[in-house]
């Protein structure tokens, strides 16, 4: 088994795995919710790096043949020292899809909601600049909204005040595309599409972050034949009971997960 290891603090890479697995059955999956430090979004960026930086380790030994960070945080704050280090094989990161959103834009206006960490951070500052120089984008984090998704007992998305405010603002701008800069976001696109009203395109990375994988491992020639059943393994490093829960709840598959001690 030489997996591809997707890392997330929790739940929100399940918007790059679902994608992934669908586009890319044959292949094998380990998929990782760090729960010890969930959410990432709350951790001081050295902390994050040590956790990424660990588990890419375990990854290698554990011989994948690619690691992705499926989560905007863990990219904007560790992706590029991860590369360096680890160069032995393909790192992939969660690229929020602002160039997605100015090729769609009709008004010019774009709209970002992402967790504060990313909103302050200088990686999507820099995409915006390169990309979006000639657009009005308008950033909004949404504090809570991560840990309600998580919710043991059943996100209330709808009810979330910050969530609110932050698209009643960009309502109030007259966006006309909206970016999810947070893999968890996804997970709730329904609910986030009826407050931002039908009239606003909703965009994620989890379909270009997929296509990317495949893109990559096809290029290296690394692709299982058609003959070879994928297979899926979830691990935590902590509370596997709850996630477990989680793995029912947004991809309807009733799985016993392992407790990963890294």
């Amino acid at each position: 088994m030489r997996p591809i290891i997707l890392l997330d603090s929790g739940v929100g890479g399940f918007s790059v795995y679902k994608p992934a697995k669908e586009l890319l059955p044959n292949e094998d999956f380990i998929y990782i919710a760090d729960k010890k430090y969930f959410p990432y979004g709350d951790q001081p960026a050295k902390i994050v790096q040590e956790r990424v930086f660990s588990i890419a380790q375990w990854a290698i030994e554990n011989k994948a043949k690619m690691f992705v960070l499926a989560c905007n945080t863990a990219t904007v704050t560790a992706v590029k020292k991860l590369r360096k280090k680890y160069s032995s094989i393909p790192v992939i990161g969660m690229v929020p899809v602002i160039k997605t959103c100015v090729e769609q834009t009709k008004n010019g206006k774009i709209g970002v909601i992402c967790t504060p960490r990313t909103a302050r951070s200088a990686y999507q500052k820099e995409l915006i600049t390169r990309f979006a120089n000639d657009k009005n984008v308008y950033i909004r984090s949404c504090p809570g909204l991560v840990e309600s998704i998580e919710s043991i007992k059943g996100h209330a998305v709808d009810n979330l005040s910050e969530l609110q405010k932050a698209l009643l603002y960009l309502k109030n701008k007259n966006i006309d595309t909206l970016a999810l800069g947070c893999s968890h976001f996804p997970l709730v696109k329904d609910n986030i599409q009826n407050l931002a009203g039908e009239n606003v395109l909703i965009l994620d990375s989890g379909g270009a972050v997929s296509r990317h994988i495949k893109r990559v491992l096809k290029n290296n020639k690394d692709l299982y034949k058609s003959n070879h059943k994928g297979r899926t393994q979830f691990y935590t490093t902590a509370k596997p009971s709850e996630f477990d829960i989680m793995i029912k709840r947004y991809l309807n598959l009733k799985s016993r997960s392992k407790l990963l001690r890294v």
